[in-house]
Parts: C-alpha cells; sequence; structure tokens
C-alpha cells in the first residue's frame, strides 16, 4: 500500500524513520493506516542500507492518541462489527513486533491505545517528560493486540500489565519508567539529541550480532528455558562470523592503548 501522508517512511541514514502525521487528530489511527504500518515495517525491514526502525510523532506534542474515535463511532453507526479493524490492528502491531531489525519507539506527548500498542512492538521505548501514557481497550471492548500484550507482560511483569489495562489510567513517563514500560526518560530540551546518541549506538553495532539476540530473546518471551538446535546454532555463526573477529581486533586495539 506503501506511503500515505499521514504514515510515512523517511531514511536518514542508516535509520528508518516511520513518521506519524496526522497532528490534527493528534496523530490518531485510521482503519487504512494499520495495513500501511505493515507495509511500513516489512519495507524498512527488507532494506540492507537500514540498520534500525524508529518509531516518532512527526513533531514533539504527540505520539498516538489511539484509534480514531470519530471514525470508530460512524463504523458503529453504521452497523459495521469491529471484527475487521481488529484484524488490521494485529496485523500492523505484528510486523512492527516481527521485525528482525531493531526498533525503537519515540514517545513525546500522548502514547494511548493503540499508540501504546505500537510502542510496545517496539524493542525500545524512550520518551521525554511530556509523554502520558494510557492502556484502555477495556474501556471501549476490544482486547490488547497479542504480540503487544506479551512485550508488555515481559516488560513490566504480570501484576502491573494486569493494573494498567484493568483500570485503564493515565501514568507519566517517570512512572512508566519505574514500571519498567520505558527504557529511558530524557527532559523535553534534550529528547532529540539524546535519542541520536541511542541511534548512533545501535547502529555501531554489530547487525549481525543484534538481530541474532533479538531472535533468540523472542524464544525467551516464548517461553523457552535452555539451548537448543537454533540458538547453539545461532552462536556458533556469529562466533564463525566476519562481526566477531573484527569486533575482537577492535577491542584488543583499543586495550593496548589504555
Amino acid at each position: 500500500m506503501g506511503n500515505s501522508r499521514s504514515l510515512y517512511l523517511q531514511r536518514r541514514g542508516e535509520v528508518a524513520h516511520l513518521i506519524i502525521d496526522r497532528p490534527h487528530r493528534r496523530n490518531a489511527f485510521t482503519d487504512e493506516m494499520w495495513p500501511i504500518l505493515a507495509d511500513l515495517a516489512r519495507e524498512a525491514d527488507r532494506d540492507d542500507r537500514t540498520k534500525v526502525m524508529v518509531v516518532r510523532g512527526a513533531d514533539s506534542t504527540v505520539f498516538c492518541a489511539g484509534a480514531d474515535v470519530a471514525e470508530w463511532a460512524e463504523r458503529l453507526s453504521r452497523g459495521d462489527g469491529g471484527v475487521q479493524n481488529g484484524e488490521m490492528v494485529l496485523a500492523g502491531v505484528s510486523a512492527v513486533a516481527d521485525m528482525k531489525k531493531p526498533t525503537v519507539a519515540a514517545i513525546q506527548g500522548a502514547c494511548m491505545g493503540g499508540g501504546a500498542a505500537i510502542s510496545m512492538a517496539c524493542d525500545l521505548r524512550v520518551a521525554d517528560r511530556t509523554a502520558r501514557f494510557s492502556l484502555p481497550p477495556a474501556r471501549v471492548g476490544p482486547a490488547f493486540p497479542y504480540a503487544a500484550l506479551r512485550s508488555l507482560v515481559a516488560a513490566v511483569g504480570e501484576a502491573q500489565a494486569k493494573w494498567l489495562l484493568f483500570t485503564g489510567e493515565v501514568f507519566d513517563a517517570d512512572r512508566a519508567l519505574q514500571i519498567g514500560f520505558l527504557s529511558a526518560v530524557y527532559e523535553p530540551q534534550f529528547f532529540p539529541s539524546k535519542l541520536d546518541e541511542l541511534l548512533t549506538v545501535m547502529c555501531s553495532m554489530s547487525q549481525t550480532s543484534l538481530q541474532s539476540m533479538k531472535a533468540m530473546m523472542k524464544m525467551v518471551a516464548g517461553g523457552q528455558t535452555t539451548d537448543s538446535r537454533e540458538t547453539e546454532q545461532i552462536w556458533r555463526e556469529l562466533a564463525a562470523g566476519p562481526d566477531h573477529a573484527a569486533g575482537v581486533g577492535a577491542f584488543l586495539e583499543k586495550w593496548r592503548r589504555l
């Protein structure tokens, strides 16, 4: 489906920026935006030039306020069920969660409902202190997408996940950091530079190693508790690969200069 004026990719060096750009609706998602999200996530994952994808709002005022409530109400008034919409949401969020490449949600302003689900589908979540969060699906009926729910439980634990989902409470960036929902919080004036620093560090790492560790962490999240043939094969390929030799050589050269 490709880019739209409300959702599009911008490649800046080795980073793909997935931009949400509907400020007049607080970056709320329409039905048609969820398939575009899936398409863009897959596009960034296929691009050999891209090492990291970051999801962000077009400006510093809002990340994503969730689903477009006006469209939702209009659909229900026509008697349209929510099954098809739910399937599109699941597909969009799952496409982000299934990416092989590392992903970062860069959150400023409101991050609610579907926006919170998109952020939970990312590997890392960083925010400034204007960020506000809420997971309110129980207020309006639908369930939280499974890919995001699994990440939520892994990040904050079952008890906190239940609290957030069962109450739909609004919480700020400091509480989000305290419970493990966020990886880092910065002051608004420092957020752009801190985000750039993080992305630069991630791009400097061995991409084979990052993607392999991400794949193995998904196995852990899925309940795998011991090594398997697959994890052992991943380890062997990394140990024998060029990134390992180059990394050891660079480390030794740095150590000699100390």
